[in-house]
């Protein structure tokens, strides 16, 4: 079977009639120990799983990480899972399992949110520059505010599953996945096969958000354990309930406080910031999570005096995987919000305000930052005409005699903001790949990858930067994958960010190839190796994605429930490889960040059983600052950008604090004078969480 044939098959079309199905038995309960497991009488041809059945490692280890692929006596978070049941008929399965009788003894304190200690701590992090403490005493302005960004189940088409074949010691592996090499070690680990006698089949890829790296190796291992008792294929297929209960298919809830310091003439000079994120009971990426939102905050503009710290929470609730933009979309609603704050309490333009505090001397930096915003700013605003709607909404408001309109209201918002490179796990550094380029003696050129992407716009790409090197024709480039020999390359899917790595490989490759193709025998083969470097904190500013985007939205003046009308999107990204790719993939994750904010505060499954259309009628502009830079990637920009824009907006209508990132609860939010109303958490003046008594 072809590797396009592979990709254009799910599961249910694997399915044959051999074929035996697995379901997971898991936790009812938050955390606690297992006293003890009654399974109902089953015919001879199904079979239940436990800890004890694992022939070799039982983890997922992932930097220090380990993760229990079934439960050995301790349960840690609501719907772990403790045993699989696997046979023929699922629906004898499920039966079976509705039959399965649990003991687990409460004999361990539930990890909770709001009110966590360090023993809870996955990950925090600190960054002091200058005394925060004095410059606070010695800033004319001061402002202060917090938000609560809800949680969101982020909504892929295609549920975790996997198929599984074991034929005389040769074992199969389709999969959707990010990360086969993570599935490859660890089934080898568990079952203590050999590395050959494994083979991952990367099945297609509907967009997932970077939720699929890391626990599609869960789903495999306990495929492959179905396989491997019962000598049939396999499949496990989680249920939309399933997938969106148990699943790391969900952004966090988190918490974050800003207090902000200026003088008279308008110039930042403190910022105190806290950040806490409920990671669940575990977070792989955590640390780099909380490294990319501290980046953030302290890099975009000048300020003397900083002091960031963050905290990654444990608690009994499933998993999280490593989403898009997870720390650094946080960190832009947090800090645009409070700039627009700032910029209102002095009567300034909020675009001046952000100009006069960029930051313009960073060390490390070689290209002004300045120079970037001026030319993006004056796109947008000219796109938008936010200047003149901005003074407009200011005018309205001026004229407002009570607290609340009577009549729609129109608004406008603005954001600036950026993004590093590189995915979160693209910052591991045993993240390894090569690829191996080749100008056969035809003149054709064989680019072999350790992963073919799914869609054609990336191959696309690479034969375009190929064939201009090279100077040959798209059609005498051929793409294929490398032939492994049980042998996977630890190489980490993620989007943009994996085709602008490839493509930068490939470049290189044919630039050494031209050197030598006159002076040697065809063929000429190069391998080129990525292996990431950890970044430098004060990293270039060439090297990041910088974009603003403005948000234009009507507010009733019966309900206050405000709706978006006009969303523009400015990007600096260097060369454009394919522009008709960029925009599809800003529109689509635009189409997921506004979707994001019509969440209710607590949403449930039911209201994720159909994906909301919010922006298919929304009037959507993007447009692109091109040179001949290096290409960047551009996946993480809408979804910090857009609802720093959208809240600015909504704090443009009214004086009132906005204490969250829902339009549907947002009169409810507005009408409350205290934060505690909507998130009672709170720190100390020191910002260090108490310790368990």
């Amino acid at each position: 079977m072809k590797i396009s044939d592979i990709r254009n098959l799910s599961v249910e079309n694997l399915i044959s009639s051999d074929c035996y199905y697995a379901i997971i038995i898991r936790s009812p309960a938050a955390c606690g120990t297992i006293m003890s497991i009654e399974f109902p009488h089953m015919p001879r041809d199904y079979r239940f799983i436990t800890y004890d059945d694992i022939p070799g490692n039982s983890t997922i280890i992932i930097g220090t990480s380990k993760i229990p692929i079934l439960a050995d006596r301790t349960v840690w978070y609501e719907g772990q899972p403790i045993a699989i049941l696997t046979g023929p008929d699922r629906a004898k399965l499920i039966a079976f399992a509705n039959n399965v009788k649990l003991t687990i003894e409460p004999n361990l304190p539930e990890m909770e949110f709001k009110t966590f200690s360090h023993r809870q701590l996955l990950a925090n992090d600190i960054v002091v520059q200058g005394n925060p403490d004095i410059a606070f005493l010695q800033s004319a302005l001061q402002t202060e505010q917090s938000l609560y960004l809800t949680p969101a189940y982020s909504f892929h088409p295609d549920t975790y599953a996997a198929y599984c074949t074991y034929n005389y010691d040769k074992m199969d592996i389709y999969i959707t996945s990010q990360w086969p090499a993570l599935i490859h070690k660890t089934i080898c680990e568990m079952l203590k096969i050999k590395p050959e006698n494994l083979v991952i089949k990367k099945l297609y890829s509907a967009p997932s958000f970077s939720s699929k790296i890391w626990y599609p190796a869960i789903v495999a291992c306990h495929t492959a354990l179905a396989t491997f008792y019962s000598k049939h294929p396999v499949a496990m297929i989680y249920s939309r309930n399933e997938d969106f209960l148990y699943s790391p298919a969900h952004y966090p809830q988190s918490l974050i406080s800003m207090k902000a310091g200026m003088d008279e003439q308008g110039s930042l000079q403190v910022i105190d910031a806290v950040f806490c994120a409920d990671f669940g009971w575990q977070a792989p990426s955590s640390a780099t999570i909380l490294n990319q939102f501290n980046a953030i905050i302290k890099d975009i503009y000048n300020i003397p005096h900083v002091r960031i710290q963050s905290f990654g929470v444990q608690t009994n609730t499933p998993p999280h995987d490593s989403f898009t933009a997870l720390g650094t979309s946080q960190a832009i609603i947090a800090l645009e919000k409070t700039m627009d704050t700032c910029a209102s309490l002095l009567r300034m333009d909020p675009i001046q305000f952000r100009k006069k505090n960029i930051s313009t001397a960073k060390k490390g930096y070689n290209t002004s930052l300045i120079a970037i915003f001026n030319e993006i700013t004056e796109k947008i605003i000219l796109l938008s005409d936010f200047n003149r709607k901005y003074a407009s909404c200011k005018l309205v408001k001026a004229r407002q005699t009570t607290g609340f309109y009577t009549s729609s209201q129109r608004s406008i918002g603005f954001a600036f903001g950026c993004q590093n490179q590189l995915s979160y796990f693209h910052q591991l550094d045993f993240v390894r790949h090569s690829i191996i380029v080749t100008l056969e003696k035809n003149l054709d050129l064989t680019i072999l990858l350790p992963y073919v992407p799914d869609n054609p716009e990336s191959l696309e790409i690479f034969k375009s930067t190929a064939a201009e090197i090279m100077g040959l024709s798209k059609s005498a480039i051929k793409i294929a994958e490398k032939d492994a020999h049980g042998k996977i390359e630890n190489f980490i899917t993620s989007s943009g960010s994996t085709v602008l790595l490839i493509n930068d490989l490939i470049k290189k490759a044919c630039i050494d190839i031209q050197k030598k193709r006159f002076r040697e025998t065809l063929p000429i083969s190069i391998t080129k190796l990525y292996k990431q470097q950890k970044e430098n904190k004060n990293s270039n500013i060439s090297q990041k994605t910088w974009g603003a985007a403005v948000v234009e939205l009507e507010c009733s003046g019966i309900s206050l429930q405000p709706s978006i009308t006009g969303i523009w999107l400015v990007v600096n990204a260097g060369k454009i490889l394919n522009k008709e790719k960029a925009r599809n993939s800003l529109l689509l994750d635009i189409e997921t960040v506004v979707s994001k904010l019509y969440l209710p505060l607590q949403a449930d499954q039911q209201y994720y059983s159909v994906k909301q259309p919010v922006a298919k009628n929304i009037p959507i502009t993007i447009d692109f600052i091109e040179s001949s830079a290096e290409p960047k990637n551009i996946g993480e920009l809408a979804y910090g950008l857009i609802p720093a824009a959208a809240l600015n907006a909504l704090q443009l209508i009214t004086d009132t604090p906005i204490t969250n990132d829902s339009f549907i609860d947002y009169r409810e939010s507005m009408l409350k004078t205290n934060l505690n109303d909507v998130f009672s958490f709170s720190v100390e003046k020191d910002i260090t969480p108490k310790d368990d008594q």
